[in-house]
């Protein structure tokens, strides 16, 4: 594999193809990857709900700048990747803090700007990612994966071999065979929960589009995973592969939805979509 480093949209752009798409795997700050043109997982995902939501999330209304809040759900995410996948990392990037600690006193503003970027978390949830992560080195078949080589947090560009559309997507890990993408669960990560957690967040798509990029980069076939990790205090973890039918299906489906999505583009009518029938 083939992985560039950059740390700035210039150094990004010096790395498109003859179309003028972006092309390759990069490492890369996070704050650089979201700046960069590309649809994502999660703007897919949001135009298989609607594509009016999805005109929303990318072209926010001017009077109200859309900004990226991390909430606490994305900063324990964002510390469970790294405290399994990049350890070395985990000091660098978070900070405990005390629980005497007010971040809404003068003291506590001060303390918070003195971090240099670090992000903050309780000691509760401290806890519940050291609990989540040793959940996870613990799946034998996710512990064998970390005994090869690989890359985490890669993040790839391609250009969508259907409608040339930029596409981009960012990998929580990347051996020579596997994608695994980690997923927190709130509830219990038995089957039914599971099934349902991938159908109401459009996750299918999302390993799709992970699973497509990675070939188009490095022109080979990749099995795509996703570890889910209970977030409670037994925090078991379960690995979840798609059926060759599943996948199949998916994957009709996800080049549908970029044609859709290409559609709305070119011709600015970005419609509501048919109303969903639940079926029970």
């Amino acid at each position: 594999m083939q992985i560039i480093t950059v740390n700035s949209i210039h150094e990004l752009e010096q790395h498109k193809n003859e179309s003028g798409k972006i092309h390759g795997a990069f490492h890369m700050p996070d704050d650089l990857y979201r700046q960069a043109d590309g649809l994502s997982s999660t703007l897919i995902k949001t135009a298989a709900e609607s594509l009016v939501d999805y005109k929303e999330a990318k072209y926010p209304d001017q009077r109200r700048p859309k900004t990226f809040e991390k909430e606490t759900a994305y900063v324990v995410g964002n510390a469970l990747h790294t405290y399994v996948l990049e350890y070395a990392e985990f000091k660098n990037r978070f900070v405990v803090k005390d629980s005497s600690v007010d971040l809404r006193t003068k003291e506590g503003k001060s303390w918070r700007s003195s971090l240099n970027g670090r992000e903050v978390l309780s000691e509760f949830d401290y806890y519940q990612v050291i609990k989540m992560a040793e959940a996870c080195i613990k799946n034998t078949y996710f512990a064998e994966m970390l005994l090869s080589k690989y890359h985490t947090e890669l993040a790839i560009f391609w250009e969508c071999p259907i409608t040339m559309m930029q596409l981009k997507g960012k990998l929580d890990f990347i051996n020579d065979r596997f994608i695994v993408d980690l997923k927190t669960q709130s509830k219990q990560v038995k089957e039914f929960f599971i099934k349902r957690s991938i159908l109401d967040c459009n996750d299918a798509l999302q390993a799709v589009h992970y699973s497509e990029g990675a070939r188009i980069v490095f022109g080979k076939d990749f099995l795509f995973k996703f570890l889910f990790v209970e977030k409670t205090d037994a925090a078991k973890t379960q690995l979840v592969s798609f059926s060759p039918d599943t996948w199949a299906y998916n994957n009709h489906l996800y080049y549908q939805l970029l044609e859709n999505i290409a559609h709305a583009e070119a011709t600015g009518e970005f419609p509501t979509g048919l109303p969903k029938e639940i079926i029970l």
